[in-house]
């Protein structure tokens, strides 16, 4: 230590750690540091049981200590509320509107580094829509790999074409494949796209070794699969891959970027989409995308600048492989709040033991009214059980020759139940008017408390306030 920290240690204190300052503050005298929000927090509420308002809370207090991040938001309304937020913390100049009709653009080739940069991101974006566990059933595994060589082939034959890992070009590639071995003598066929492109590869093989294998895949592999095989592999690919090239999201993710996941994670930019998850598919597909190449950038390099994700009813976006990226996503200053409705939904979309595995991950839970019953039952649990004693009162009266008699007797005994019974889950308050307030039940690294929320102004009426 040099002479001037001994000397502020000495009469100002020791000073207090970034990670350890207060983001949230609760009347009881609890606090969530930043240091907790870089260890994750869940929400789960059921729908209108006000986590949506809650989030209100969270961003006032990230946008307002000048943090840069990802919003995304599934409802018109919640994404309208999100902007008006931002302005009013005088944020508007890092506002980007990502969407159709607005003037940013994301050029997904400028985000790849590598045919396997491209393949992964586009990968995560199919779990995500199509519902990782569900996609090829329990051949799920056998089906990714598959789609990771067929992508990882088209990004190669696209750089070379034109020198980089286009999606754009990767479709209109696949799309003039051949599906079997006799059209590869086609004279038509072969004017087409993909026939200039392998004869392009053939020409560099020796010297490029992605270029022999996506040769040897499209005129050996592929034209050898099955009917079936070969209808799953496009049925996945076109879902994503396709829209893609399609408007509105052709114009958004292709064209000259104006702005880069890195402005989110190292500068001052707040992304909000604002095609909504609910109404349309490619809404979907933006989220889906939007969160892949936030989490794949932000382990690749340690900064100083802290940043955030907030994903609104995140089973939209879920993807097996998003826990491996949130186990040590804590490390390199970024916040994860997720938000969703139960258990059933995850499980749905990725199963019971990777949302087991997955939900384990968060340091803080916060659970709101929940209608659902097994959801109910697991927050209980979560919650833990505590010695209760249990006080028992007897009386009794009898009667003979000698006349009427009463008798009274206490007894008690410690009896181990749930903290907070299954059925309290129920009677949250929601943040209906004219109250405004929203319930709910905090759990952060094994202590629980009650906590309220204000829906329209955090902070007032013994409610949980932004440290701003």
């Amino acid at each position: 230590m040099n002479a001037f920290d001994v000397l502020e240690n000495t009469f100002l204190g020791r000073s207090i750690d970034e990670l350890d300052e207060s983001i949230l503050s609760f009347p009881g005298g609890q606090v969530i540091t930043l240091r907790d929000l870089h260890q994750l927090v869940l929400i789960l509420g059921s729908i209108g049981s006000g986590k949506t308002n809650l989030l209100t809370t969270f961003l006032t207090a990230l946008i307002g200590n000048l943090q840069s991040g990802l919003i995304l938001v599934v409802k018109q309304t919640a994404i309208d509320h999100a902007v008006n937020l931002i302005t009013s913390l005088g944020r508007e100049q890092d506002l980007i509107l990502f969407g159709p009709g607005e003037r940013h653009v994301l050029n997904l080739a400028d985000s790849f580094q590598s045919p396997t940069d491209a393949t992964a991101a586009l990968l995560d974006c199919m779990d995500a829509v199509l519902g990782g566990s569900r996609v090829g059933g329990e051949d799920s595994q056998f089906w990714r790999s598959l789609l990771e060589i067929c992508l990882t082939n088209l990004f190669c034959l696209s750089r070379v074409l034109c020198g980089r890992f286009d999606h754009i070009i990767a479709a209109e590639l696949y799309a003039g494949r051949a599906s079997t071995v006799t059209q590869l003598d086609d004279p038509r066929w072969q004017a087409g796209l993909m026939a200039k492109a392998l004869e392009s590869a053939s020409s560099r093989k020796e010297s490029d070794h992605g270029a022999r294998l996506a040769v040897h895949f499209f005129e050996r592999d592929y034209p050898g699969y099955g009917e079936r095989m070969q209808g799953s592999i496009t049925a996945c690919l076109a879902t994503v891959l396709d829209a893609l090239s399609r408007e509105p999201l052709r114009t958004m993710f292709s064209g000259r970027s104006t702005f880069s996941i890195e402005d989110i994670l190292t500068g001052s930019k707040i992304c909000v989409p604002t095609l909504s998850v609910l109404n349309s598919k490619a809404g979907q597909i933006t989220n889906a995308v939007l969160q892949s190449l936030f989490f794949a950038a932000a382990p690749r390099n340690s900064r100083e600048q802290n940043s955030f994700i907030i994903n609104d009813e995140c089973q939209f976006t879920l993807s097996p492989k998003l826990k491996q990226t949130l186990t040590i996503i804590r490390d390199f200053k970024v916040t994860a709040i997720l938000a969703t409705q139960n258990i059933s939904v995850i499980d749905e979309r990725v199963g019971k033991d990777a949302r087991e595995a997955l939900f384990g991950l968060f340091r803080t839970k916060i659970f709101c009214s929940q209608d659902h019953a097994a959801t109910r039952q697991w927050a209980s649990e979560q919650l833990g059980k505590s010695k209760q004693t249990i006080i028992t009162r007897n009386r009794g009266n009898s009667s003979g020759r000698g006349g009427f008699g009463s008798s009274k007797g206490t007894s008690q005994h410690d009896h181990w139940d749930y903290a907070v019974q299954p059925s309290q889950f129920m009677c949250f308050k929601s943040g209906a008017p004219p109250g405004n307030i929203v319930e709910t039940i905090i759990l952060k690294a094994g202590h629980h408390w009650p906590a309220r929320w204000n829906r329209l102004h955090p902070g007032r009426g013994n409610t949980v306030r932004p440290i701003i």
